[in-house]
Protein backbone atom coordinates (compact mmCIF):
# COMPACT_ATOMS: atom_id res chain seq x y z
CA UNK A 1 0.00 0.00 0.00
CA UNK A 2 1.23 3.40 -0.92
CA UNK A 3 2.60 5.78 1.57
CA UNK A 4 -0.44 8.70 2.63
CA UNK A 5 2.20 11.67 2.20
CA UNK A 6 3.80 9.94 -1.78
CA UNK A 7 0.00 10.03 -1.99
CA UNK A 8 -0.72 13.43 -1.42
CA UNK A 9 2.46 14.82 -3.39
CA UNK A 10 1.27 12.90 -6.37
CA UNK A 11 -1.90 14.71 -5.82
CA UNK A 12 -0.20 17.68 -5.37
CA UNK A 13 1.88 17.48 -8.69
CA UNK A 14 -0.97 17.10 -10.24
CA UNK A 15 -2.84 20.26 -9.23
CA UNK A 16 0.28 21.89 -9.69
CA UNK A 17 0.86 20.63 -13.51
CA UNK A 18 -2.63 21.49 -13.86
CA UNK A 19 -2.79 25.59 -13.11
CA UNK A 20 0.20 25.57 -15.10
CA UNK A 21 -1.57 24.18 -17.95
CA UNK A 22 -4.71 26.23 -17.23
CA UNK A 23 -2.89 29.52 -16.78
CA UNK A 24 -1.34 28.19 -20.57
CA UNK A 25 -4.68 27.81 -22.07
CA UNK A 26 -5.86 30.99 -20.34
CA UNK A 27 -3.36 32.99 -21.87
CA UNK A 28 -3.40 31.49 -25.19
CA UNK A 29 -6.73 32.07 -25.00
CA UNK A 30 -6.84 35.80 -24.04
CA UNK A 31 -4.08 36.46 -26.60
CA UNK A 32 -6.45 34.99 -29.45
CA UNK A 33 -9.25 36.91 -28.11
CA UNK A 34 -7.32 40.14 -28.30
CA UNK A 35 -5.90 39.27 -31.48
CA UNK A 36 -9.39 38.24 -32.96
CA UNK A 37 -11.11 41.62 -31.54
CA UNK A 38 -8.24 43.56 -32.98
CA UNK A 39 -5.85 42.33 -35.88
CA UNK A 40 -3.57 45.06 -35.18
CA UNK A 41 -3.19 44.99 -31.50
CA UNK A 42 0.77 44.92 -31.84
CA UNK A 43 1.02 44.17 -28.06
CA UNK A 44 -0.69 40.83 -28.63
CA UNK A 45 1.06 39.76 -31.66
CA UNK A 46 4.72 40.60 -29.94
CA UNK A 47 3.04 38.27 -26.50
CA UNK A 48 2.08 35.56 -28.77
CA UNK A 49 5.40 35.73 -31.15
CA UNK A 50 7.60 35.62 -27.26
CA UNK A 51 5.19 33.04 -25.73
CA UNK A 52 5.58 30.91 -28.81
CA UNK A 53 9.90 31.39 -28.78
CA UNK A 54 9.75 30.26 -25.38
CA UNK A 55 8.16 27.45 -26.22
CA UNK A 56 10.54 26.57 -28.89
CA UNK A 57 8.57 27.24 -32.16
CA UNK A 58 11.00 29.83 -33.34
CA UNK A 59 9.42 30.15 -36.81
CA UNK A 60 6.07 30.60 -35.69
CA UNK A 61 7.50 33.65 -33.24
CA UNK A 62 8.99 35.43 -36.11
CA UNK A 63 5.98 34.98 -38.10
CA UNK A 64 4.06 37.38 -35.39
CA UNK A 65 6.97 39.69 -34.78
CA UNK A 66 6.81 40.41 -38.52
CA UNK A 67 2.81 41.00 -38.39
CA UNK A 68 3.73 43.52 -35.49
CA UNK A 69 6.67 44.85 -37.60
CA UNK A 70 4.12 45.22 -40.61
CA UNK A 71 2.20 47.60 -38.26
CA UNK A 72 4.89 49.28 -36.39
CA UNK A 73 8.25 48.93 -38.20
CA UNK A 74 10.44 50.87 -36.01
CA UNK A 75 10.16 48.64 -33.14
CA UNK A 76 13.49 47.68 -32.24
CA UNK A 77 12.50 45.30 -29.45
CA UNK A 78 10.57 43.22 -32.09
CA UNK A 79 13.47 43.71 -34.64
CA UNK A 80 15.90 42.41 -32.28
CA UNK A 81 13.75 39.46 -31.34
CA UNK A 82 13.42 38.32 -34.65
CA UNK A 83 17.27 38.24 -34.99
CA UNK A 84 17.32 36.48 -31.72
CA UNK A 85 14.93 33.75 -33.27
CA UNK A 86 16.80 34.11 -36.50
CA UNK A 87 20.14 33.00 -34.31
CA UNK A 88 18.13 29.99 -32.74
CA UNK A 89 17.23 28.48 -36.31
CA UNK A 90 21.49 28.92 -37.37
CA UNK A 91 20.62 32.21 -39.40
CA UNK A 92 23.46 34.35 -38.75
CA UNK A 93 23.80 36.22 -41.39
CA UNK A 94 20.17 36.75 -41.13
CA UNK A 95 19.85 37.12 -37.70
CA UNK A 96 22.70 40.34 -38.00
CA UNK A 97 20.34 41.86 -40.97
CA UNK A 98 17.68 42.83 -38.27
CA UNK A 99 20.26 43.90 -35.80
CA UNK A 100 21.49 46.16 -38.03
CA UNK A 101 17.89 47.85 -38.88
CA UNK A 102 17.30 47.68 -34.96
CA UNK A 103 20.73 49.61 -34.58
CA UNK A 104 19.77 51.90 -37.66
CA UNK A 105 16.90 53.31 -35.16
CA UNK A 106 18.31 53.02 -31.31
CA UNK A 107 22.27 52.88 -32.32
CA UNK A 108 22.85 52.66 -28.41
CA UNK A 109 20.87 49.01 -28.20
CA UNK A 110 23.20 47.07 -25.90
CA UNK A 111 20.62 43.63 -26.98
CA UNK A 112 21.74 44.34 -30.25
CA UNK A 113 25.08 45.39 -30.05
CA UNK A 114 26.34 42.09 -27.95
CA UNK A 115 24.27 40.15 -30.03
CA UNK A 116 25.37 41.23 -33.64
CA UNK A 117 29.56 41.06 -32.07
CA UNK A 118 28.33 37.92 -31.03
CA UNK A 119 26.95 36.67 -34.56
CA UNK A 120 30.42 38.57 -36.20
CA UNK A 121 32.37 36.38 -34.02
CA UNK A 122 30.97 33.39 -34.92
CA UNK A 123 31.58 34.15 -38.25
CA UNK A 124 35.27 34.20 -37.28
CA UNK A 125 35.75 37.89 -37.59
CA UNK A 126 36.91 38.31 -34.08
CA UNK A 127 38.25 41.74 -34.50
CA UNK A 128 35.39 43.34 -35.90
CA UNK A 129 33.17 41.65 -33.06
CA UNK A 130 35.56 43.93 -30.60
CA UNK A 131 34.05 47.10 -31.18
CA UNK A 132 31.05 46.17 -31.24
CA UNK A 133 31.42 44.70 -27.26
CA UNK A 134 33.29 47.57 -26.62
CA UNK A 135 30.16 50.13 -27.39
CA UNK A 136 27.94 48.33 -25.33
CA UNK A 137 30.71 48.67 -22.38
CA UNK A 138 30.26 51.84 -22.80
CA UNK A 139 27.11 52.36 -22.55
CA UNK A 140 26.82 49.62 -19.44
CA UNK A 141 30.44 48.96 -17.94
CA UNK A 142 28.59 45.52 -15.53
CA UNK A 143 27.19 44.37 -18.45
CA UNK A 144 28.47 40.96 -18.07
CA UNK A 145 27.56 39.54 -21.46
CA UNK A 146 30.05 41.62 -23.31
CA UNK A 147 32.27 41.11 -20.79
CA UNK A 148 32.63 37.27 -21.14
CA UNK A 149 31.82 38.22 -25.31
CA UNK A 150 35.13 40.11 -25.69
CA UNK A 151 36.94 37.82 -23.40
CA UNK A 152 36.43 35.08 -25.88
CA UNK A 153 37.02 37.06 -28.52
CA UNK A 154 40.40 37.63 -27.57
CA UNK A 155 41.12 34.22 -26.69
CA UNK A 156 40.49 33.14 -30.36
CA UNK A 157 42.66 35.58 -31.04
CA UNK A 158 45.37 33.85 -29.03
CA UNK A 159 45.62 37.09 -26.29
CA UNK A 160 44.71 34.81 -23.23
CA UNK A 161 46.03 37.12 -20.78
CA UNK A 162 43.83 39.69 -22.11
CA UNK A 163 40.95 37.50 -22.19
CA UNK A 164 41.35 36.91 -18.57
CA UNK A 165 41.42 40.02 -17.63
CA UNK A 166 37.67 40.64 -19.07
CA UNK A 167 36.78 37.36 -17.43
CA UNK A 168 37.93 38.47 -14.07
CA UNK A 169 35.98 42.18 -14.88
CA UNK A 170 32.62 39.82 -15.10
CA UNK A 171 33.22 37.84 -11.78
CA UNK A 172 33.63 40.72 -10.24
CA UNK A 173 30.22 41.90 -11.17
CA UNK A 174 29.33 37.62 -10.97
CA UNK A 175 30.95 35.56 -9.12
CA UNK A 176 28.71 32.79 -10.17
CA UNK A 177 28.78 33.54 -13.51
CA UNK A 178 29.67 29.66 -14.79
CA UNK A 179 30.19 31.11 -18.26
CA UNK A 180 32.54 33.44 -17.11
CA UNK A 181 34.42 30.58 -14.74
CA UNK A 182 34.53 27.66 -17.51
CA UNK A 183 36.24 30.56 -19.57
CA UNK A 184 38.87 31.31 -17.43
CA UNK A 185 39.81 27.64 -17.27
CA UNK A 186 39.94 27.17 -20.40
CA UNK A 187 42.35 30.35 -21.24
CA UNK A 188 44.69 28.98 -18.11
CA UNK A 189 45.00 25.67 -19.77
CA UNK A 190 45.89 27.55 -23.07
CA UNK A 191 48.46 29.30 -20.84
CA UNK A 192 49.67 26.04 -19.31
CA UNK A 193 48.31 26.70 -16.33
CA UNK A 194 46.85 23.19 -15.40
CA UNK A 195 46.51 23.24 -12.23
CA UNK A 196 44.81 27.21 -11.46
CA UNK A 197 42.52 26.19 -14.61
CA UNK A 198 41.17 23.35 -12.63
CA UNK A 199 40.33 25.03 -9.59
CA UNK A 200 38.08 27.57 -12.06
CA UNK A 201 36.43 24.52 -13.38
CA UNK A 202 35.77 23.27 -10.05
CA UNK A 203 33.90 26.49 -9.04
CA UNK A 204 31.90 25.93 -12.41
CA UNK A 205 31.02 22.88 -11.35
CA UNK A 206 30.02 23.69 -7.95
CA UNK A 207 27.40 25.99 -9.48
CA UNK A 208 26.35 23.86 -12.30
CA UNK A 209 27.52 20.18 -12.08
CA UNK A 210 26.00 19.69 -15.51
CA UNK A 211 28.42 22.24 -16.78
CA UNK A 212 29.54 20.38 -19.82
CA UNK A 213 32.39 22.99 -20.86
CA UNK A 214 34.03 22.93 -17.53
CA UNK A 215 33.93 19.39 -17.70
CA UNK A 216 35.55 18.41 -20.78
CA UNK A 217 37.98 21.92 -19.96
CA UNK A 218 38.77 19.81 -16.42
CA UNK A 219 39.23 16.39 -18.76
CA UNK A 220 41.88 18.42 -20.87
CA UNK A 221 43.56 20.12 -17.91
CA UNK A 222 43.64 16.87 -15.61
CA UNK A 223 45.14 14.90 -18.85
CA UNK A 224 47.96 17.25 -19.43
CA UNK A 225 48.81 16.45 -15.78
CA UNK A 226 49.55 13.17 -16.77
CA UNK A 227 46.22 11.02 -14.93
CA UNK A 228 45.09 9.81 -17.93
CA UNK A 229 41.93 7.86 -16.63
CA UNK A 230 40.58 10.51 -14.14
CA UNK A 231 40.64 12.86 -17.51
CA UNK A 232 38.22 10.32 -19.09
CA UNK A 233 35.66 10.10 -16.61
CA UNK A 234 35.10 13.97 -17.12
CA UNK A 235 34.69 13.25 -20.50
CA UNK A 236 32.65 10.40 -19.65
CA UNK A 237 30.29 12.04 -17.59
CA UNK A 238 29.91 15.08 -20.51
CA UNK A 239 28.95 12.42 -22.59
CA UNK A 240 26.67 11.53 -20.50
CA UNK A 241 24.68 14.71 -20.56
CA UNK A 242 25.55 15.10 -24.61
CA UNK A 243 26.51 11.72 -26.26
CA UNK A 244 26.56 14.00 -29.87
CA UNK A 245 29.44 16.46 -28.12
CA UNK A 246 32.33 15.55 -30.41
CA UNK A 247 34.78 17.84 -27.59
CA UNK A 248 34.68 15.12 -24.79
CA UNK A 249 35.08 12.14 -27.98
CA UNK A 250 37.91 13.45 -29.23
CA UNK A 251 39.42 14.47 -25.81
CA UNK A 252 38.76 10.78 -25.08
CA UNK A 253 40.69 9.27 -27.50
CA UNK A 254 43.31 11.79 -26.93
CA UNK A 255 43.61 10.28 -23.01
CA UNK A 256 43.11 7.53 -24.09
CA UNK A 257 46.18 7.22 -26.46
CA UNK A 258 48.05 9.21 -23.79
CA UNK A 259 47.65 6.25 -21.79
CA UNK A 260 48.55 3.57 -23.90
CA UNK A 261 51.64 5.16 -25.00
CA UNK A 262 52.24 5.46 -20.97
CA UNK A 263 51.73 2.17 -20.75
CA UNK A 264 54.15 1.02 -23.21
CA UNK A 265 56.58 3.36 -22.34
CA UNK A 266 56.37 1.60 -18.75
CA UNK A 267 56.67 -2.13 -20.32
CA UNK A 268 59.61 -0.80 -22.27
CA UNK A 269 61.64 0.30 -19.04
CA UNK A 270 60.40 -2.71 -17.02
CA UNK A 271 61.64 -4.89 -19.57
CA UNK A 272 64.86 -2.77 -20.16
CA UNK A 273 65.81 -2.97 -16.55
CA UNK A 274 65.16 -6.72 -16.86
CA UNK A 275 67.54 -7.13 -20.04
CA UNK A 276 70.35 -5.13 -17.74
CA UNK A 277 69.37 -7.20 -14.54
CA UNK A 278 69.84 -10.54 -16.59
CA UNK A 279 72.95 -9.25 -18.41
CA UNK A 280 74.22 -8.17 -14.84
CA UNK A 281 73.82 -11.76 -13.50
CA UNK A 282 75.65 -13.52 -16.00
Amino acid sequence: MWNLVIIHRIILIIMVLSIGISIMIFYNGFNNQALALDSNDTSALVDTGIHLANSGNFTGAITYFNKSLAIDPNDTDTLVNIGLDLDELGDTTGAITYYDKALAIDPNNTIALVSKGADIAHLGKYNEAIPYYNKALAIDPKDTHPLIDKGLALAYLGNFTGAITYYDKALAIDPNSTNALSDKGLALTHLGNFTGAITYYDKALAIDPNNEDALVGKGVAVDNLGNFTRAITFDDKALAIDPNNTNPLNNKATALNDFGRERVIMIYDDQKYHDTTVEFLK
